[in-house]
């Protein structure tokens, strides 16, 4: 409405719809808002502008107004880490990690999903497999199906696609259908044609209408 200021809960509104659409200029837009509202350092407000910097792929952004927050919780934490995951910094993700831990904040599923998707994009497959197990071991989190994707993804990154493409059917748990999607991208890279062939059917299965199982199984 004309005239009227926006609050801290629209601030953090406008800024979360940012992220979705990954529109970095006008989330820029809302964080000057927020500014000129002095509200950045209100948690929740804080950590929507963290999510939507580290969306739109603005890292440093994102690490310095995370920074800034007064009191982050684990939505902030887990924001950061996740979007330093995504955006290939891992080691940072790892860091950022250690730190959390070290200030005595429990991590959630959220934040194992950051912790392993770091490990994937940075080749620590061995780290991986450590962290499903810490997960349940430590915190008494049960690995879900979002876990095993991103261990799976770690290893067909790593070319060991048969150990991805075991892992996957070894779960008691149904796969999703971009398991096998990003499984099938590995076995592009790595030039297995054979297991390709198997993940593309087991694809099919899950999505009739997904062309990449086409394009493979028609060669």
């Amino acid at each position: 409405l004309m005239g009227v200021l926006p609050d801290e809960f629209t601030i953090a509104t406008l800024a979360k719809a940012s992220s979705c659409l990954t529109a970095l200029e006008q989330g820029r837009q809302i964080h000057a808002n927020a500014l000129k509202l002095n509200c950045t350092g209100d948690p929740f407000v804080g950590t929507s502008l963290v999510d939507m910097y580290a969306k739109c792929g603005s890292i440093d952004d994102a690490y310095t107004l995370f920074t800034r927050i007064e009191m982050r919780n684990i939505a902030a934490w887990n924001a950061m880490l996740v979007g330093l995951a995504q955006h290939g910094e891992g080691k940072e993700a790892l860091q950022l990690f250690k730190q959390m831990k070290s200030l005595g904040i429990k991590p959630d599923k959220v934040t194992f999903i950051g912790v392993l998707s770091a490990c994937s994009h940075s080749g620590m497959v061995s780290e991986a497999h450590k962290y499903i197990q810490t997960m349940d071991r430590d915190y008494g989190i049960k690995p879900e199906i979002e876990h095993y994707s991103c261990l799976a993804d770690a290893l067909g990154r790593a070319g060991l696609v048969r150990e991805a493409e075991k892992l996957i059917e070894s779960l008691s748990m149904e796969a999703s259908a971009s398991m096998y999607r990003a499984l099938l991208a590995a076995c592009r890279v790595k030039g297995d044609t054979e297991t390709g062939k198997r993940v593309a059917t087991k694809l099919l299965e899950l999505e009739p209408s997904d062309s990449s199982a086409y394009v493979l199984l028609s060669n």
